[in-house]
């Protein structure tokens, strides 16, 4: 699945919300909703998920190095 909003806008959106700036104000900065920005804060900085669907995806057994049914 794509991404509608490039790495940079996201990269951006974050140290802004690092440097104080306002969930609200942010968000008509980088022209995305308010949530966008909550979620991008809870996804990718507190939780720590990386920046895409991968997380989501079953990892194959035989690359995990885990034993084969």
């Amino acid at each position: 699945m794509a991404h509608i909003r490039s790495d940079e806008t996201v990269a951006s959106a974050l140290r802004a919300s690092d440097a104080g700036v306002t969930d609200a104000e942010n968000a008509a900065r980088h022209e995305v909703a308010i949530k966008t920005i909550r979620r991008w804060r809870r996804e990718y900085q507190r939780r720590g998920k990386p920046r895409g669907q991968r997380h989501l995806l079953a990892q194959c057994p035989r690359c995990a190095g885990a034993p084969l049914d």
